[in-house]
């Protein structure tokens, strides 16, 4: 688990760096998953994510597909979107 401050940053080290040689491999090391295997979501300036949190957003994102709340890199979800969503959340209460 890692803390990146955009997902232009995440994607630059995993697919423009030493790392990318190791992305190639990952079928060496690994197997092909049927379903969701990581997840991103935003967080608050100084927010520390736990690994409990992980395991949550991970299950969000598998039972309810990309949201502003979790997503993977297939979406391009902004720190705003998550904003709009939680106040459409809270406007229903």
């Amino acid at each position: 688990m890692s803390i990146w401050d955009s997902v232009d940053d995440l994607k630059n080290f995993m697919f423009r760096t030493h790392h990318k040689d190791f992305m190639r491999r990952k079928s060496e090391w690994f197997y092909r998953l049927t379903e969701a295997n990581y997840v991103l979501w935003w967080i608050e300036d100084g927010e520390i994510p736990t690994p409990q949190h992980a395991v949550s957003r991970l299950e969000h994102l598998r039972e309810h597909g990309e949201t502003p709340y979790a997503f993977s890199f297939k979406s391009r979800f902004t720190p705003d979107d998550l904003l709009l969503l939680d106040e459409l959340i809270s406007s229903k209460r």
